[in-house]
């Protein structure tokens, strides 16, 4: 009878919390790991997610958001594009996402570290210290009053992410939702387990909260789509109103597709379901007029597949709504970029005695390693890295160093070239020399590593270009690096020039070697000022 008893307390438990559990509103928000914790009872909160978010990205994002008190529940995942720095802001974030979600218990999900966070050789005690870095960063959330969510307790365990530590890290995150239910329910509370596989999810989420359509651009459509679709929702005239945003963006996408010619309202009416049904018999889908994954999934790779840009959506959105972004064709002047380089990140003259000597002071290994094989450099033009020496106008360019500097002996008997100097009388002649190796490099590098989509974005915008004539000083490897990355953000449907240039500038930002990742900062600087 005990036994029996026991089981009716559970049930009824259970009933208790599966009503809780589906009427919570649980959100997302953070970096890139957010898409992958995508799950059936939590909403991506996409205005607070971004790739390689940092701590200072979400605060400004923070600051601009609207209270919402109808969030009980927020995971956070930050802390790798800061490097698991910045731990002096963690109880003022903590603070913001308190102030705009003042209902909401917070959780820390602890970053899963990729094999490119590592350069690759590092010693036990270079992990042993990472490891003691990230749990300090972390520990700085718990001392906030946030609990933490983790795969692992190694950093060797946490590296790569898998589909398996996705799973764990979900299911963590499941029972935290389950556990606040349980402790705000404390009747029978002793020695109570639960499967969650019992609890019945709710087939809808909400992908965000906006309350009515407002791009900025087509990547932003396409982006959210994606998470659409990606959310196995259902979408029907039982859909609640809540979901009129998604209704609305496959209301557009049937629109441009089919050739129909809904209102885009955001209800799930007899038009939309007919448009639906009409789709699915035209893809050789069961004909149900309701949009489900599969239906979801086909609508959105036929929107790539067909181009829809951003003169389509506008067809569709009223312009008050839509305010698409417009860019005139940047001016600016080659050489005077290299100037700017040359007066603001590279400096003037060094020799190999002197990177040697300064070496032993370097604790960061990259940089280090970086200086130690530098040879003589002017305008960061390294003499032997890049046979800089062979150019046809780089050796032009050495031989009138040699002649002067007093480092080789055909300037036997003339002053040595001291650490920082610029050339003096030979200045302008020596800039010459740079904007014609250069400039033609650059042009050649562009050609050869950008698409032709990408590589009219880059010409036509100043940032950017200054982005990658400034990666031809760094070397081919990187401009290829940093080159791929653009082509696959404009492949993916990408093209707004300010969205392209945050994406340029976090890539060395926020870049695995370390001697790259410092000049982010200051080209950032430089970048502003143009």
């Amino acid at each position: 009878m005990k036994n029996i008893f026991n089981e009716i307390k559970f049930f009824r438990r259970m009933m208790k919390l599966n009503e809780s559990f589906i009427n919570s509103n649980a959100g997302l928000i953070g970096d890139d790991l957010v898409y992958y914790l995508n799950d059936e009872n939590i909403t991506i909160i996409g205005s607070l997610t971004k790739k390689n978010m940092t701590i200072m990205e979400l605060l400004s994002k923070l600051e601009n958001s609207i209270v919402d008190e109808d969030i009980d529940y927020i995971f956070i995942s930050i802390g790798l594009g800061d490097d698991f720095n910045k731990k002096e802001m963690i109880s003022l974030l903590i603070e913001r996402i308190r102030d705009v979600f003042p209902n909401a218990r917070i959780s820390a999900i602890q970053n899963i570290l990729d094999q490119d966070y590592f350069y690759g050789g590092e010693s036990e005690k270079d992990l042993k210290n990472l490891q003691e870095k990230i749990q300090s960063f972390y520990d700085d959330f718990k001392i906030n009053g946030v609990d933490v969510i983790k795969y692992g307790d190694s950093v060797i365990e946490n590296l790569g992410l898998t589909r398996q530590k996705l799973e764990v890290i979900k299911n963590k995150m499941e029972s935290s939702l389950i556990s606040k239910d349980l402790y705000n329910n404390k009747e029978d509370e002793e020695n109570l387990e639960i499967d969650s596989s019992l609890v019945t999810k709710s087939n809808n989420i909400k992908i965000e909260g906006e309350d009515q359509t407002d791009f900025d651009s087509i990547y932003e459509f396409l982006e959210r789509f994606e998470l659409i679709y990606k959310s196995k929702n259902s979408y029907s005239k039982k859909t609640p109103s809540g979901y009129a945003l998604d209704i609305e963006q496959i209301q557009i996408a049937l629109n441009f597709l089919t050739s129909s010619d809904i209102e885009v309202n955001g209800k799930y009416d007899m038009a939309t379901e007919d448009a639906v049904a009409f789709y699915q018999l035209d893809k050789g889908l069961p004909e149900t007029g309701v949009c489900d994954h599969d239906t979801l999934e086909e609508i959105f790779y036929d929107l790539k597949i067909k181009g829809f840009d951003e003169e389509d959506l506008g067809m569709f959105i009223s312009l008050p709504k839509l305010i698409m972004k417009q860019y005139g064709i940047d001016n600016y002047d080659l050489p005077d970029y290299c100037d700017k380089i040359i007066d603001n990140i590279e400096g003037g003259y060094a020799n190999e005695a002197h990177f040697k000597a300064s070496a032993k002071d370097i604790e960061n290994l990259d940089v280090r390693q970086a200086v130690l094989n530098s040879s003589e450099t002017m305008f960061g033009i390294d003499r032997f890295a890049g046979e800089w020496d062979k150019h046809p106008v780089g050796k032009d360019f050495w031989q009138l160093i040699d002649e002067n500097s007093g480092w080789a002996p055909e300037s036997a008997g003339k002053p040595k070239w001291t650490h920082g100097y610029m050339g003096g009388s030979l200045e302008g002649d020596l800039r010459d020399y740079v904007y014609d190796m250069m400039i033609p490099s650059y042009e050649d590098l562009k050609s050869a590593y950008l698409n032709d989509d990408a590589a009219k974005i880059v010409e036509e915008d100043k940032r950017l270009v200054m982005h990658f004539l400034y990666a031809t000083w760094n070397g081919s490897g990187f401009f290829q690096d940093f080159a791929n990355i653009i082509n696959k953000e404009v492949s993916s449907g990408n093209t707004d020039r300010d969205n392209l240039y945050q994406v340029a500038i976090d890539s060395r930002k926020n870049h695995p070697n370390d001697l790259v990742k410092k000049t982010g900062a200051k080209l950032e600087k430089l970048i502003s000022t143009l």
